[in-house]
């Protein structure tokens, strides 16, 4: 991907953010192999938000699918301890990372 695309998809994920009217949002662009092409953190984000949003994306390319698929799996998992509510992963040193809405 070039980095034109790259900025041009952050944007459209802020603006998007935006017209939601969403908190402060943090983007990422990652290339297959996990490495970052780039990103932006909008003023009022979280100082922890772009190393989440990385872990985030991270976890996805390794997992093969996103977030939302993970938490639906978990949601539906009989038995999932602890309570799918508010389920986090955290592996891969750290920067696999999912959430279930909740």
């Amino acid at each position: 991907m070039e980095l034109r695309t790259a900025f041009a998809l952050i944007e459209a994920t802020l603006e998007e953010g935006r017209r939601r009217n969403a908190r402060p949002l943090s983007v990422i662009v990652l290339d297959p192999g996990g490495h970052q092409i780039a990103s932006a953190r909008e003023d009022g984000a979280g100082i922890a938000r772009l190393a989440l949003t990385k872990g985030k994306a991270w976890g996805s390319l390794g997992l093969g699918f996103g977030s939302r698929t993970l938490s639906e799996r978990v949601t539906k998992a009989p038995n999932s301890s602890p309570p799918p509510a508010f389920w986090t992963v955290a592996c891969c040193r750290r920067r696999v990372i999912a959430r279930a809405r909740g």
